[in-house]
């Protein structure tokens, strides 16, 4: 049978076609081994630096399929490099004095504390008076809350070769304005409980609400045994030259719970005075603001020492606030009424709607009433809550203001 040349150009086409297919997979397999050499190269550069040696040889053991990359893919082997943590080292230097250890703030005020065994000791020596009294944090747990009366700072001791009770009053901080202008002129007047006859006081500061005093007193002449009846009071009181002196707070220390040998340091907060503590009584209530909404949210939370208003010795306590705006009553508000006691707790809350641009201008006048059946409510006692007025008062209003959207609670004392 004859063959056509038709026939041999098909063969021909057919053997040209397979030739360029071996050839173009005898190219891609060179190129991947030439690919692979190359990637494996690199890879035993990079890790030389980091083992040395070792990997170098346990390299030239690898077979050439190793060594080409025909095993696990290069590209998708992890090799974990530890890393050596260097050694912590803690270096503790004392830079303040420990604050529990009397003798650590004693040395740290200059101070040579009496002991048992040398107690004749000048009292020049166990006070001396420093230009510039430390900042130092209290020695004593508080005892008394803050009523925004401010702080004072002070030392006790008791010489027991003199007989002598030696106070130094230090210093005061966070003192209320008392004048117009925005200051006070504090001192201080030291008594000893019941005994009033014996008074002492330090000097004036005018126009300061930070004091200084560093000022030492004795009282002379006193055994141990009769100090221990007796109660420390420290008065902080603002002079005014043209009427009579305003009592800022004050402090009452029973001496028989006091360490006098050691002569320890106190911080105490300044209470209301004893003289006007309790008159006609105390209200605790809350105050917050929220600018967004232009409300002031009032939370009457309770009282205590009221003044009885009844023949029967108690009263019957509702609480009454008026938003004030420009002299003018705008909104009121009141509580429930709690039946014959001279301690309610009400722990109700109201708001009043007062725009932030009227704020300045807007007050709460409360006052806490007593229910009478057969005739006219009266008045126990009142406060103004204003950015501008009495010292307590005004700075509980402000705090309000600075801190927005957070209930600020605080005890008043009630007033005619």
């Amino acid at each position: 049978m004859a063959v056509g040349p038709d026939t041999d150009m098909l063969s021909t086409n057919i053997t040209i076609v397979i030739v360029a297919v071996v050839a173009s997979v005898t190219c891609l397999v060179v190129v991947i081994v030439l690919c692979a050499w190359c990637f494996g190269r690199k890879e035993a550069d990079e890790e030389e630096p980091l083992s040395g040696q070792g990997n170098r040889k346990s390299m030239q053991k690898l077979s050439w399929k190793e060594r080409l990359g025909f095993g696990a893919s290069p590209a998708i082997t992890r090799k974990t490099i530890k890393f050596e943590k260097p050694e912590k080292k803690m270096v503790v230097e004392n830079v303040q004095p420990d604050c529990e250890s009397q003798v650590g703030l004693n040395e740290a005020l200059g101070w040579k504390g009496s002991t048992s065994e040398d107690s004749s000791g000048s009292l020049a020596d166990m006070f001396k008076v420093q230009e510039s009294a430390p900042q130092l944090p209290p020695t004593d747990m508080e005892e008394y809350p803050d009523q925004n009366l401010g702080k004072i700072q002070f030392s006790v001791g008791y010489d027991f070769s003199e007989n002598t009770l030696s106070i130094k009053i230090m210093r005061a901080v966070r003192l209320p304005a008392k004048d117009f202008s925005g200051t006070s002129d504090p001192y201080v007047k030291i008594m000893l409980l019941p005994d009033k006859r014996h008074k002492l006081q330090t000097q004036i500061k005018k126009k300061c609400l930070n004091p200084y005093w560093n000022e030492v007193f004795c009282f002379e002449g006193f055994p141990f045994h009769k100090i221990q009846n007796k109660m420390l009071l420290l008065q902080v009181i603002d002079y005014d030259r043209f009427s009579r002196d305003d009592v800022i707070g004050d402090i009452v220390l029973p001496l028989c719970h006091l360490d006098l040998v050691s002569y320890p340091v106190f911080w105490k907060f300044l209470q209301p005075s004893s003289k006007s503590r309790g008159k006609l009584g105390e209200l605790l209530l809350s105050l917050s603001y929220h600018p967004t909404a232009g409300e002031i949210s009032v939370v009457m939370i309770k009282a205590k020492d009221l003044k009885s208003k009844d023949v029967n010795g108690t009263s019957d306590p509702y609480v009454k606030a008026w938003l004030m705006q420009s002299g003018k009553k705008v909104e009121k508000r009141k509580t429930t009424t709690k039946m014959r006691t001279l301690s309610p707790v009400w722990n109700e809350s109201f708001t009043f709607e007062v725009p932030f641009e009227k704020m300045r201008e807007s007050s709460l006048v409360v006052s806490v009433m007593d229910f009478d059946n057969f005739g006219r409510n009266e008045l126990i006692g009142k406060f103004v809550l204003a950015h501008k007025g009495a010292p307590m008062e005004t700075r509980h209003w402000n705090e309000m203001m600075q801190k927005s959207k957070q209930p600020i609670a605080q005890w008043h004392l009630l007033r005619d």
